[in-house]
């Protein structure tokens, strides 16, 4: 079960919820370990132990200090290694041992089980922060209004557009042309905002929902005009966990330029291996906190540089080894024996050019920024004007066949 499938949408969550708000204040924290339980023991299948487990050790973690901060980190390898992060356990360990380095050493279990349990957060973030998360509060109508356009939204970027460019870039990336993976270039880089936007959207609306605000965790980062700014406005929460927890305590930019230099590289490593013990996620850490030291040297890349040097990024990212990502290489920019195009790339090009140019319009904030308007002017036309993205969500569900989140599997 997922936070876009039929039955969480029209079963789980709205008996969840009015569940969650029948029972008084004082009882939601359990009401919420006992909901997230369910929804694990629904999705996780024969691993449903290991999150509970996880919790219980971390709390216990949480008593040994900043030590207590590194073995944490140090359960990300023993999972790996023993295939338990099918359904997204990266991101629960970096919120566990961020509660562990803030020493908050709560007394009640069923507090910070709750925190590290709760289901719309786990699988692909946010990161939140345990001071984020309360369940004591009183029914914000507004926020769970809000939190439900939010859901809308998210699974219509996944579905209607993640789904689609996930299609798109693999016929291209099966091709042997120049044109071809070009084409492969622009529908993966597209593909993974509105697949991970679309979660991080979806998992903040049902927080919502459940009456936790959390902040938005993408801000159009194909704007920047830089890759320090592309990181800070793509996965902005874990982007923040990098910087409070890796870049702060090595030292950051506060003693000279060999310290920044080496906080850097810690950060693009820790990140490289967050995502997987593999070389070419490695040379995808490489590859940005190369550009981010070029930054840091004044060398500035624009708007199109950043986006260009993005798009490369993600070569190392979606290649499974670096002779893939080289391989690749060689195709994208026509060396050795590689064709410039073949009718039937031109054929496939002109045939999903219509949608890729429509999926780049929605991610720029021209959309947003006209449905906030809309939202503070007149709230009861956005409902409105939502509903054809719901009835494209509706009618993706009734199609079947959707591929999971990409970021559920770190």
């Amino acid at each position: 079960m997922t936070l876009y499938s039929s039955v969480f949408l029209f079963c789980f969550l709205p008996v969840a919820a009015v569940t969650y708000y029948m029972f008084p204040r004082v009882c939601r924290t359990g009401i919420i370990c006992v909901i997230s339980l369910f929804f694990y023991l629904m999705s996780a299948g024969r691993l449903f132990f290991v999150l509970p487990l996880l919790s219980l050790v971390c709390y216990g973690l949480s008593f040994a200090g900043k030590k207590g901060f590194y073995l944490c980190l140090l359960l990300l390898p023993f999972l790996r290694l023993i295939d338990a992060c099918n359904f997204g356990v990266a991101f629960f360990v970096v919120r566990a041992a961020a509660y562990i380095y803030d020493e908050h050493k709560e007394k009640n279990f069923a507090k910070v089980f709750a925190f590290l349990m709760f289901f719309p957060t786990v699988s692909a973030g946010p990161v939140t922060r345990y001071d984020c998360i309360r369940f004591d509060r009183a029914a914000d109508f507004s926020l769970i209004s809000r939190g439900i356009l939010l859901l809308i939204w998210g699974a219509f970027e996944k579905l209607f557009f993640a789904d689609t460019l996930k299609r798109a870039f693999d016929l291209f990336h099966s091709g042997g042309t120049t044109l071809s993976a070009f084409a492969a270039l622009i529908a993966y880089s597209l593909y993974i905002y509105f697949d991970f936007s679309g979660y991080s959207n979806a998992a903040i609306g049902v927080c919502n929902i459940f009456g936790v605000a959390l902040p938005r965790n993408f801000d159009f980062p194909y704007m920047s005009r830089s890759v320090g700014e592309f990181f800070r406005r793509w996965h902005i929460s874990l982007g923040r966990w990098l910087f409070d927890y890796i870049y702060l305590p090595l030292g950051g930019s506060k003693h000279g330029k060999v310290r920044m230099f080496l906080s850097l590289a810690a950060v693009w490593t820790f990140s490289a291996l967050w995502h997987g013990f593999t070389l070419a996620y490695l040379l995808w850490g490489a590859w940005f906190f190369a550009l981010s030291a070029l930054e840091k040297n004044k060398i500035k890349l624009g708007r199109f540089g950043t986006l260009g040097s993005v798009a490369l990024g993600w070569v190392f990212f979606f290649s499974k080894t670096p002779n893939d990502a080289y391989k690749f290489l060689l195709r994208l920019f026509s060396a050795g024996n590689t064709l410039l195009y073949s009718r039937a790339d031109i054929y496939n090009c002109m045939r999903h050019l219509p949608f890729i140019l429509l999926a780049a319009f929605f991610a720029t904030p021209v959309v947003h920024r006209m449905f906030c308007m809309l939202y503070e002017k007149a709230r009861g036309l956005t409902y409105i004007a939502v509903i054809p993205a719901m009835l494209l969500v509706l009618s993706c569900l009734a199609a079947g066949g959707h591929s999971p989140f990409l970021y559920a599997s770190f």
